[in-house]
């Protein structure tokens, strides 16, 4: 959520773009700097595991738990479940966040400032975390109909992604 703030104040409104060059390079080496201090301190301490088990399932011991990734190669009913269930999860993953990294690009014809766009992108990540947490605890209440539930979640994504469509083309009064 930050790199929508972070981006724009970091580069500033550059003239053209081989004069704002330098300061997508000082983003970039910025980001990278802190990508790469983070992963060292994983990598640094990174216990074999933790010392309080994140859950009731993950203190269970495990028998016959061979294969590792080879259970993962497309050749069993369930490996294929799991491979169609990725690619249903990951398609509208993939499709918003890349949707997200050009939101400035798609915003510029209905004349928003960097600064506005950066502050919406925020606030749709937050938003959508806040979202995640509160379905999360819905769904743990409702378990038997997750079927619904995940029906529901798409219906209300799908429809608040078509009113911001026709918001941006001005097929609906603002």
């Amino acid at each position: 959520a930050l790199g929508f703030i972070l981006g724009p104040s970091l580069v500033g409104h550059p003239a053209t773009a081989s004069s704002g060059l330098p300061a997508v390079q000082r983003l970039l080496w910025f980001e990278a700097s802190f990508s790469l201090a983070v992963f060292l301190a994983a990598a640094i301490y990174f216990p074999a595991k933790p010392l309080v088990p994140p859950s009731e399932s993950a203190a269970i011991k495990r028998h016959g738990d061979a294969g590792g990734y080879e259970r993962l190669l497309p050749r069993s009913a369930q490996a294929c479940r799991f491979w169609l269930l990725n690619l249903c999860f990951s398609l509208p993953i993939g499709c918003y966040q890349s949707w997200g990294s050009v939101l400035n690009l798609n915003l510029a014809g209905v004349q928003m400032s960097p600064k506005a766009v950066s502050l919406l992108g925020c606030w749709m990540t937050l938003s959508g975390a806040a979202g995640s947490i509160a379905v999360g605890l819905m769904t743990k209440r409702l378990l038997g109909a997750l079927k619904s539930i995940i029906l529901l979640c798409a219906g209300v994504s799908f429809t608040g992604f078509l009113f911001f469509a026709a918001l941006l083309t001005a097929d609906v009064p603002s």
